[in-house]
């Protein structure tokens, strides 16, 4: 085995081709500053985009007037399909929890449907007409 040299306290290689002083750091910071920036400038603008583009539909709710519709040959789409939905939604839960008049002449009448149920159950009658 060879003698492993003595630690004289100085480097072997005195030039290493860096040092820990090397890394400038306000450089760096400026680009990871910038980068933050750039990233929320890009959000704020995507942001403003899509919410410009969500208010710029038309009002679901509008008269069917404001709103132009296909040409009657064309095939026929419904001008407010949410506005429909509700509206028929809401009579139907009408139809299901309120008191009406079916035929006065006849003596039928309209109970809500948990009202029905009910005393079908304490009846026990579920004969079929």
């Amino acid at each position: 085995m060879s003698a492993s040299p003595k630690n004289t306290g100085t480097p072997r290689n005195t030039n290493p081709g860096y040092t820990d002083d090397d890394i400038q750091y306000g450089p760096l910071l400026k680009w990871i500053l910038s980068l933050w920036v750039a990233t929320g400038l890009t959000f704020t603008v995507l942001i403003w985009f899509l919410r410009d583009q969500r208010d710029s539909h038309l009002d679901h709710n509008a008269p069917a007037a404001e709103r132009i519709l296909p040409p009657a040959n064309g095939p026929l789409l419904q001008a407010y399909p949410i506005r429909d939905l509700d509206e028929y939604l809401s009579g139907q839960k009408a139809r299901l929890h309120t008191y009406g008049v079916v035929d006065a002449e006849k003596g039928v009448y309209q109970i809500p449907v948990e009202q029905a149920i009910s005393r079908i159950l304490e009846k026990g009658d579920l004969k079929s007409n």
